[in-house]
Formats: C-alpha cells, structure tokens, sequence
C-alpha cells in the first residue's frame, strides 16, 4: 500500500490517550468526532507529559492489511491490462501494435487512458474501506499501549522533532498478533 495509503496517511496527527477518549481523526471523521477532556482531568505540567511517537508510514506498509492490498492490486491490474488487451485486438483485430496505424495507435492510447482512470476510480472504494481498517487499528493498539506504558500523548513521528518514545514496533507486532490469531 506504499503509494495508496501514503496518500492519505495524514488521518493520524496526534490522539490524546491517557486520560481522553481517543477518536478517529479521519477525514470522514474528523468533522464529527471530538476530542474532550473529561471535567476531572487536571492539566499536566510540560515536565511530566510522557509522549511516544509512532511511524505510521511504517505501520502502514507492515499492516497485514496493506500487504494483502498490495498483491491484490497488482492482480487486479493484471486482469486489467489483459482485459483491454483483449478489447483492443477485438476492436482493431490486431495482437501486435506495430500493426496499428498512426491514429489507431493515437486511439488506443486514449482507450489505455480512460482505462487506468476508470480503474483508479474503480478502486478508490476497496481502498478506502481497507484504510479505515488499517485507521481503526493503528488508533486502538495507539491507545492500549499509551494506557499500558503510561503515555499521555502519541504523535507521528513527521509532527515530533525531538523527544519521545517511538512504540511503532510494538504497535506492528500487535496488529500482527491480532491478525495471525484471526487466521
């Protein structure tokens, strides 16, 4: 999902953990989800917050999830190319296109086009379902494991110039753990 999801892996600035509800920051989210500190909760001094970071690029190209997207794409694509393949030869009864004149070359170039846009737009759906999934997981093992060590925040690391504990590691190795168990 190197380029799929990297697109959108801005879902996960930061989330509030410890103390605070942790809610989707997703785009689709983001509008109606907020974060609240409960009336109880005192402001911690800078000095005492403890912060992790993640690398959610990482998490995001070893999600299990990702990995399966991957090779189902690129078997999608294939179907794909041999798809239009075909309905080139079938409409210009040719197999090589060294046998296609200059507009017939012209033509099939636009129908490869229209092509791959109908095919991204096709998969913009299955992607963003899988995103969502990826999200939610990244945003529960986030908590659980901010909750566990005592963190008050998790960044991505992009947002973190210096400091903090980078638990992406841990968050792959549950996510893993969890799926490898659902097998």
């Amino acid at each position: 999902m190197k380029n799929i999801f990297k697109t959108s892996a801005a879902f996960l600035v930061a989330a509030l953990i410890s103390t605070t509800p942790v809610a989707s920051l997703s785009q689709e989210s983001a509008a109606t989800e907020k974060v609240v500190p409960p009336a109880t909760s005192t402001v911690a001094s800078p000095a005492s917050l403890k912060i992790a970071t993640i690398d959610l690029n990482k998490i995001i190209d070893n999600h299990p999830i990702s990995l399966g997207w991957d090779k189902e794409l690129d078997r999608l694509k294939t179907q794909r190319e041999s798809e239009v393949r075909d309905l080139i030869k079938e409409k210009y009864g040719v197999t090589e296109e060294s046998q296609l004149t200059d507009q017939q070359k012209s033509e099939v170039q636009r129908i490869i086009v229209m092509e791959n846009e109908k095919f991204r737009q096709d998969m913009i759906p299955a992607r963003n379902e899988k995103l969502k999934k990826v999200e939610d997981d990244v945003i529960k093992f986030s908590a659980e494991i901010a909750k566990a060590e005592g963190y008050d925040y998790v960044f991505d690391r992009v947002a973190v110039i210096f400091g903090g504990d980078n638990i992406t590691d841990k968050i792959i190795e549950r996510i893993n753990k969890q799926y490898k168990d659902n097998k």
